[in-house]
């Protein structure tokens, strides 16, 4: 079944199994409870389609995936890491609130930087953390 907020994303469930397809540019991250189920869409799949497997999903779309016994975990750190490394602040020492929120931003006066592109890839980025990191959210909508 087609989702309908997303029409890259397939689920199909059968009594206790789930299988879930997501389609993302030339990518397809397969998940699912049933190995069997998984193999059989594989197996369809290969036969209308040139694909390569990859084998268990690592990384995709900045979110990394850790295999356990007792699962998966998801976390952004290598995302964020990158992030931070991009903007030149590896070496600053964090804080657990990101920006006072009391503070406000006002209009500079200053010239316009003359290649706002980086700026713009980095608002970007954190915007995109957003959807998975509600403790920034506050101080990213103040940057755009």
């Amino acid at each position: 079944m087609q989702a309908h907020v997303d029409h890259s994303l397939f689920t199909k469930v059968t009594g206790h199994t789930i299988t879930v397809l997501i389609i993302y540019v030339d990518n397809i991250v397969l998940a699912g409870n049933s190995i069997a189920k998984i193999d059989k869409v594989k197996h369809l799949l290969c036969s209308n389609f040139h694909i390569r497997d990859l084998s268990k999903l690592k990384y995709f779309l900045g979110i990394e995936v850790v295999h356990s016994s007792s699962g998966i975990s998801l976390c952004q750190r290598k995302y964020c890491l990158d992030l931070i490394s991009y903007a030149g602040f590896l070496n600053c020492k964090p804080c657990s609130t990101p920006m006072d929120t009391s503070f406000r931003l006002h209009h500079d006066s200053s010239e316009a930087l003359v290649n706002p592109l980086s700026y713009r890839r980095l608002v970007g980025c954190l915007i995109y953390l957003t959807s998975t990191r509600p403790d920034i959210v506050y101080a990213t909508q103040q940057l755009s």
